[in-house]
């Protein structure tokens, strides 16, 4: 019998809607932390849209985010927002996997 844990509890759902999946496997793909304006100019969409869709990937777990002081070209640093993946998106995967 497979488990159907994450397909009931909407997690599926969330992680494979489009742009959310571009962002996780960017990240995946890219093992390491990244930027929002970095993520976007990767996949083509806008910060303000890929920040949407990382509070919802945040909101369950699939990733985490936190802020830093970037130093730019101005005296003041620039506070920009850094995403790493957790390991629950594997977990869902798998149990969409099983699943089918």
């Amino acid at each position: 019998m497979f488990s159907t844990k994450f397909i009931l509890d909407g997690s599926a759902e969330i992680l494979l809607q489009p742009v959310r999946f571009k962002i996780w496997k960017l990240l995946k793909d890219n093992k390491r932390a990244m930027y929002i304006d970095e993520i976007s100019n990767k996949i083509g969409i806008q910060p303000r849209l890929v920040s949407y869709h990382i509070d919802i990937l945040e909101s369950k777990k699939f990733l985490i985010t936190h802020y830093e002081i970037q130093q730019g070209n101005l005296k003041r640093g620039i506070v920009v927002r850094l995403c790493e993946l957790t390991p629950h998106a594997i977990e869902v995967l798998k149990d969409i996997k099983e699943s089918i």
